[in-house]
């Protein structure tokens, strides 16, 4: 491990701002907000080494939702009602801090990107899913308000603008509010594996950046999901078609969610594939620029996820590689 430096310094005053701010964000009821805070803390003192801190910082964030059950019963006998903490937060929050630990190890014994991305995801989509079908009911609550919501807004914006642009966004939020089961669980698990992308990945940087740690020992271009994955893609899909034919068989939630959740590990692959072939190929800025403008189309999506899926069988890297070496040859014949 390096010598104390001022990185040292600014790394635990950067912890004790995160671990205030994810404590507040737990107060405010923001928990998957305040999960990834406490995660992030410890993962960057695992992966520096520093044992006394990263104990501290567990025992700060396993206390926390005791002090605020405390809190909240003073508060029910003050005739105050305001339910900060549930039951399940007791095992939520050891297994953020846990999720924290294993990608700070994965940092610091050099694991490839992929493998830390999917060792921290599994488990967290395990954990997002059991919290979503336990409070089930306030799920579906909470997205009929947030519909409402977007909807008014829509309407509001129709009277002054574009009537016909607001019906297709109506209509379009309507059947996602009627298909809310066959679509959520996987939209949430999108949701919670970019952001295990790009929290992890961004912190891993900065901890390279600071400390000149060499991270994992293939960063984000090189993550490629496992060649199993595509079976349960493809029993998935039939999945779907059988749904199609034998709505009774009520296959749709476990068709759709799945394949909108594994969709996205597969947009993700595309992306890194993507990033890995301007880099290997030394691509013009503005060539770099112009791809990252088409990734963010979101009409693009469907064909990113295609990329990545059929790499399972074209290994789109090696060609990428190969294509760069003949290019060096060439070159060097040349000269």
């Amino acid at each position: 491990m390096p010598p104390f430096r001022q990185a040292d310094a600014f790394l635990g005053m950067l912890a004790a701002v995160g671990f205030l701010c994810a404590a507040i964000l737990a107060l405010l009821g923001l928990k998957p907000m305040a999960l990834f805070g406490f995660a992030v803390v410890v993962m960057v003192f695992r992966a520096r080494g520093a044992a006394l801190p990263s104990i501290l910082v567990v025992a700060g964030a396993l206390a926390l939702p005791i002090l605020l059950t405390v809190v909240s019963q003073v508060l029910r006998a003050s005739g105050i009602e305001w339910q900060w903490v549930r039951w399940e937060d007791f095992i939520l929050y050891p297994a953020a801090l846990g999720l924290g630990w294993l990608a700070g190890l994965g940092i610091s014994e050099r694991w490839t990107f992929g493998r830390i991305y999917g060792i921290v995801t599994v488990p967290a989509g395990g954990l997002l899913l059991a919290a979503v079908l336990l409070r089930w009911e306030r799920w579906n609550m909470l997205a009929e308000a947030a519909f409402q919501g977007v909807t008014q807004a829509v309407e509001r914006s129709a009277e002054g603008g574009n009537p016909e642009q607001a019906a297709v966004t109506l209509r379009a939020l309507e059947w996602q509010l009627e298909n809310w089961a066959n679509i959520s669980l996987g939209l949430a698990f999108v949701m919670m594996g970019l952001a295990v992308a790009v929290v992890f990945g961004v912190t891993g940087q900065v901890m390279r950046m600071l400390y000149g740690m060499p991270g994992p020992s293939l960063g984000f271009r090189h993550m490629r999901p496992p060649d199993w994955l595509v079976w349960p893609v493809i029993l998935l899909a039939l999945a779907a078609l059988a749904d199609w034919h034998r709505p009774e068989l009520h296959l749709r939630p476990v068709a759709w969610n799945g394949l909108i959740a594994l969709g996205a590990v597969y947009w993700l692959n595309g992306v890194s594939l993507t990033w890995h072939a301007l880099m290997t190929l030394k691509a013009h800025p503005f060539v770099i620029v112009a791809a990252v403008v088409v990734l963010a189309i979101p009409q693009t999506r469907l064909a990113i996820v295609m990329v990545g899926l059929f790499d399972t069988w074209y290994e789109f890297r090696r060609r990428f590689e190969l294509l760069a070496r003949l290019r060096q040859a060439r070159r060097e014949a040349n000269d």
